[in-house]
């Protein structure tokens, strides 16, 4: 999922620096990886064997004409593993899909709380609205 703020921030590396700090203290590894310092930077988040969501989670952070804009992509494991689940969900029980669809739940949590506390962080910087 994709949101634009209508907001310039002076330095995307603000962002960024808050982005990490919430996957660390939500387990993960991070590592960054700048495009364009001033443009775009891409932020993954690797799970670690302390982290709840066993999935790879990639973020872009960028400067558009508009304001600011940050893209949260999980990897489809979650999905994939449920469509396999209804597959084999007469041979095994549903294990499979049901594992999935809890990974599923913890992940869309996961992503509603990064955009709940983004969103507060962004509100709360200085930068120009366009």
């Amino acid at each position: 999922m994709q949101y634009e703020w209508l907001k310039k921030l002076p330095n995307l590396e603000i962002v960024v620096d808050y982005i990490e700090e919430f996957f660390r203290k939500k387990n993960f590894a991070v590592e960054t990886s700048p495009q364009d310092v001033k443009t775009k930077i891409r932020i993954l988040a690797l799970p670690t064997e302390k982290s709840e969501i066993g999935q790879l989670i990639r973020i872009e952070v960028s400067e558009t004409l508009k304001g600011t804009s940050v893209d949260f992509m999980p990897t489809s494991r979650a999905d994939e593993s449920i469509r396999l689940g209804m597959l084999t969900q007469m041979m095994f029980g549903g294990l499979l899909m049901a594992k999935s669809a809890n990974t599923k739940e913890k992940l869309d949590a996961l992503e509603t709380e990064f955009w709940n506390d983004l969103q507060e962080f962004i509100a709360s910087q200085h930068g120009q609205v366009t």
